[in-house]
């Protein structure tokens, strides 16, 4: 909680009292912010050196991601292929036995396709501004590992040391654009991102790692939903700044 000065102690006319506070405020607040802010960098930039040499991650351009959805319980595991592309564009590629969904964002909008594929048919729609924001905090946090550009503002807070599936982490909230906000979770021994929960509540724990272009990337992650087992995403091949074609993000008939 941050302190804040009492007006029953002195009064100060419109229009310097706003000047006064402006000057204060800062005063009062810069100690506790800078030693909170010291720490999440400290945090984010080991995490980031846990991926790999800074000059590799900043070489990155395109990721792409492939494996397999695997549900926890009765049901069909599916391919899957996601596409991560800078600025933060985003392209999720997901086929099973009878049907395939595509999601994509691009600079300038998002879409969805679901295919039948024994039918043969196809629908197109678009996703609202929240799942546009969520592709896009994704992208995001995936491409640019921890140190996102000015453009994209993310608003951290430090939570403190927490437990979490039996382990102590230290555990951030990043705000993206005001819109959406998820809390990373690192592991305070290696530096590593442990997991994310993000903001409809899902907590998606990372499990293990692959090489790929000389870096430590996700190849496995569980995702869980009050504590149960939802399904588990298998990388089994990460390429890094792969071929694509020029519409390759671009909606259908564009």
């Amino acid at each position: 909680m941050h302190p804040r000065s009492s007006s029953s102690h002195f009064r100060v006319r419109s229009p310097f009292r706003f000047l006064l506070a402006g000057l204060l405020l800062p005063l009062l607040l810069t100690p506790a912010l800078r030693g909170e802010e010291a720490r999440i960098e400290a945090i984010l930039e080991r995490a980031r050196a846990a991926v790999g040499p800074e000059e590799r991650i900043e070489a990155i351009e395109t990721l792409q991601y492939r494996g397999t959805l695997e549900p926890a319980g009765a049901g069909e595991s599916r391919r899957l292929i996601l596409t991560l592309r800078k600025p933060a564009q985003q392209r999720l590629d997901l086929r099973g036995e009878d049907e395939r969904i595509l999601a994509v964002v691009n600079q300038l909008e998002g879409f969805t396709v679901e295919e039948d594929l024994r039918a043969g048919t196809a629908r197109l729609g678009l996703m609202t501004p929240l799942q546009q924001a969520r592709f896009r905090m994704n992208a995001v946090e995936n491409l640019y590992f921890f140190r996102p550009p000015p453009r994209f503002p993310v608003e951290r807070t430090y939570l403190g040391s927490v437990d979490l599936r039996g382990r102590t982490l230290e555990a951030i909230r990043l705000e993206h654009g005001g819109r959406v906000a998820i809390v990373r979770y690192f592991d305070p021994e290696s530096g590593q991102l442990a997991a994310t929960r993000l903001d409809d509540g899902t907590l998606n724990v990372e499990t293990a790692t692959r090489e790929a272009g000389g870096l430590q990337l996700t190849a496995e992650v569980e995702a869980y939903e009050d504590g149960e087992l939802l399904h588990t995403l298998r990388f089994e091949e990460i390429r890094v700044n792969p071929e694509l074609p020029p519409d390759f993000f671009a909606m259908p008939g564009e």
